[in-house]
Order: C-alpha cells, then sequence, then structure tokens
C-alpha cells in the first residue's frame, strides 16, 4: 500500500510523471525536485521524474548482472526520451518509427518502423532472430 503521507521517510516511488501551464511552474517544481530526481524532457509541457541513479539501463545493468548475462548479447527496443539511457547502454539498439523526439533515430544502432507497421517484428527481421 502506498502511504497516505508522502513526506513519510517510508515514501518511495520510482517515477512520476508532471504536466506544468507555465515554464516558471516547471522550474519553481524542479527547484524542489532536482535535488532527488532527474528530470525527463517528454515533450511540450510533459515531463517524467526518476530518482538519481535509476534508469533503465541500470535496470537492464540489473537483469544482465543477475542472470549472468552478456551485454553485447542485449537488444533495447525504445520510442521516447525515457529510453535514451537503455538505449545508449544497449549495444544493439532500436527506435520504433514513430520514436518521439525523432533527435533519438540518431542515438540507435538501427531504426525500424512505426510499432503500428510491425516494427518489432521487422527489426527481429533486420537482426536475424526471424
Amino acid at each position: 500500500d502506498m502511504p497516505d503521507n508522502f513526506e513519510s521517510p517510508n515514501f518511495f516511488c520510482d517515477k512520476f510523471v508532471i504536466w506544468y501551464e507555465t515554464p516558471e511552474q516547471l522550474a519553481t517544481f524542479r527547484s524542489v525536485s532536482d535535488q532527488y530526481f532527474e528530470c525527463i524532457d517528454r515533450g511540450g509541457t510533459f515531463r517524467e521524474f526518476v530518482p538519481h541513479g535509476f534508469s533503465k539501463a541500470t535496470g537492464m545493468k540489473f537483469v544482465l548482472d543477475y542472470y549472468h548475462l552478456s551485454l553485447e548479447d542485449t537488444y533495447a527496443f525504445g520510442d521516447s526520451n525515457n529510453d535514451l539511457a537503455m538505449l545508449k547502454y544497449a549495444p544493439n539498439s532500436i527506435a520504433m518509427g514513430n520514436s518521439l523526439p525523432v533527435s533519438l533515430f540518431n542515438e540507435v544502432s538501427h531504426v525500424t518502423t512505426k510499432a503500428s507497421e510491425d516494427g518489432i517484428v521487422n527489426a527481429l527481421r533486420h537482426f536475424g532472430f526471424i
């Protein structure tokens, strides 16, 4: 159960999102949040926050270490800035064709088609899995 007192030392969250109306609101919010969380720009007035030191890349590393798997054999699929750390970490990184921002395409080893146009299947074919 989620504690009902957000200032409780037992309160924990692994990420949260906000939408804001003015840049000043974001700046005010970040004047407090930045000491605890990394802010990920999801475009427009949408931001995602994750605790410092944690990302999809650290999650991948945990699983790889736990199961004694090789980083060289990993593949990561993503479509937005919240996937960037994971895509940079994985040597085989795939951006979906509908990714936003499109600058994500410059950070990956392969760009596939849109998710709605069999993007995962097409990437699996590209890498010889099917």
